[in-house]
């Protein structure tokens, strides 16, 4: 790889992420078209669902199937959600400061290795009570996101009490 500098062109290795297509089908219908990093698909399509609105409660799931032969360039998966009514979440208050910040800073800066190496990532961690939970990463924000969300679905987490820090 080639990268300017302020002393001109440096070559450079470089580590590429890869792409995938993910195509997401829930409850008979297809979803548009998921463009995300080929892993840990399992944890994305939680996440999507939940920030979809389609999953409260990891109860709801009734079956996942990932299709994901064509890996690493395109994958499927069927979900079939039992609808539930979405309730208001309770409020809750959730406190944080300038070192739990600064805590998350330092982990994405040092930890996130696809981001570090790459830099062609982005990086979602989630923290609770001061601890770092889960840090997620993927070709797109959005979809560290989801990834982070899923993570915290799976393990029964409630992510309106975290702390997020994204890249």
């Amino acid at each position: 790889c080639r990268r300017l500098t302020q002393d001109g062109w440096q070559e450079e290795p470089a580590c590429l992420v890869r792409e995938c297509e993910l195509l997401l089908t829930v409850n008979g219908v297809l979803l548009p078209r998921i463009v995300c990093s080929p892993v840990d698909l399992e944890e994305l399509i939680l996440g999507v669902l939940r920030t979809g609105g389609y999953l409260h409660r990891k109860e709801q799931l009734k079956n996942l199937i990932i299709d994901d032969s064509g890996l690493p360039e395109r994958a499927s998966a069927r979900a079939e959600v039992t609808p539930e009514p979405e309730t208001e979440p309770a409020q809750t208050d959730v406190f944080w400061d300038a070192q739990a910040v600064q805590t998350l800073s330092d982990y994405v800066v040092r930890d996130a290795q696809s981001h570090r190496s790459s830099h062609s990532t982005h990086s979602f961690t989630l923290m609770l009570d001061g601890k770092i939970l889960c840090c997620r990463e993927d070709i797109g924000r959005h979809n560290a996101i989801d990834r982070a969300v899923g993570w915290a679905a799976a393990h029964d987490v409630p992510a309106e009490r975290c702390l997020s820090f994204f890249s």
